[in-house]
């Protein structure tokens, strides 16, 4: 798509606005009780993710942030419990918020205690815990947006971050072995039950009783429908922290989808704060940058756009669409000039453009039109 006028032919390439990929599997209700699985979103050409740190952020952090960010140590939280970061990073910044919601986790906890208690192995207690999640906090059925923690809190709708947040810190604080699962944009848990590992999909409220083969068509399923959206990735286990981080990148894909860009890059970044390695976070964090910069362009602030790109430069500099976009924008603001009678000012911006890609044949091009 391109923003701004109809390019010459011997001008450079287009313009490039990323699109955000929704990934939703829904198995029929009567084989699979309404699994829904998929939910986490993604944007396509993630790189590495190490070198996003170094990316302005656009937003002020609140205090309850700042000691949520600074908090963690080799992935685990020191002084906030999983729920509570979780609860920090769905957007909750004022400790009193934070204290009620606190309270009504450990009512639920206390609760899955005494049931998991009654049963007498590892394999009974997980059952039980699992359907006690989703018959007494997963009430509000599934939503593949309601990322949010608060949500499973105050209407108990969930997706399959928020539910494997929950179903990670009930195992956990029940003295279960579990762990977060990160498949490509989904998220799960895995278990290690009588020395066996057994994932579980946190989202289908009859898992455990499904057959081994039909959590193997469910899993199969989802990972394929996943596949054939973007670069596969391997699934990998992940630390609390890296968790967290999840909460982060699936609310900025919500915020990029809304044109809400300076929101989407600040989350995506506070999720590469918590696991530098995410590539999706990182791939977001690129999106969202590209397309407010396009979005400033179309606004006729070039200025801004072409401040975005260069940090995004700073952070990816072989990220092709960043170099693209920012030919598409000197070129629409020195044709914007240059149609207002601004010659002096398309010229020095002209100037700028050669510096910052000097090889590009387009200024040539544009240094002949506006010497006539």
């Amino acid at each position: 798509m391109l923003l701004g006028q109809t390019k010459k032919p011997n001008e450079a390439s287009r313009s490039q606005s990323f699109r955000v990929s929704t990934v939703r599997f829904n198995m029929p209700i009567n084989r699979f009780a309404a699994l829904a699985i998929g939910c986490l979103l993604a944007i396509s050409g993630s790189q590495p993710a190490h070198a996003a740190v170094g990316f302005p952020d656009p937003l002020p952090l609140s205090p309850l942030e700042s000691r949520m960010l600074a908090d963690p140590v080799a992935g685990q939280f020191q002084q906030f419990t999983l729920i509570e970061a979780a609860l920090v990073a769905s957007g909750v910044d004022r400790a009193d918020d934070l204290e009620r919601y606190r309270q009504r986790y450990i009512e639920w906890r206390d609760q899955a205690r005494q049931i998991s208690e009654h049963e007498q192995s590892p394999g009974r207690r997980s059952e039980a815990l699992f359907e006690f999640m989703h018959g007494e906090i997963l009430t509000g059925g599934y939503d593949p947006r309601a990322t949010e923690l608060m949500r499973v809190f105050d209407d108990g709708t969930f997706n399959c971050a928020s539910a494997t947040v929950m179903f990670t810190a009930l195992a956990t604080d029940c003295g279960l072995i579990v762990h977060a699962v990160e498949r490509p944009r989904h998220a799960m848990c895995a278990m290690v039950i009588d020395g066996q590992r057994i994932d579980v999909e946190t989202t289908c409220p009859n898992w455990f009783q499904l057959t081994a083969a039909m959590r193997r068509e469910a899993e199969l399923a989802a990972i394929a429908h996943s596949r054939g959206i973007g670069r596969p990735t391997d699934p990998r286990e992940i630390r609390p922290t890296e968790l967290v981080a999840v909460i982060y990148y699936n609310r900025g894909v919500d915020l990029l989808r809304e044109n809400r860009f300076a929101e989407a890059v600040s989350v995506n970044l506070r999720a590469l704060a918590l696991d530098a390695e995410n590539e999706t976070a990182h791939g977001n964090l690129l999106a969202s940058i590209n397309n407010w910069a396009l979005a400033q362009c179309a606004h006729g602030d070039y200025r801004a756009a072409t401040d975005l790109l260069a940090q995004g430069l700073d952070i990816a500099p072989d990220h092709e669409p960043f170099h693209a976009n920012r030919r598409h924008v000197y070129r629409t603001w020195i044709q914007f000039l240059a149609t207002a009678g601004r010659q002096l000012d398309a010229l020095a911006v002209l100037a700028a453009a050669r510096q910052s890609e000097p090889d590009s044949p387009v200024w040539s091009y544009w240094a002949v039109r506006l010497s006539r």
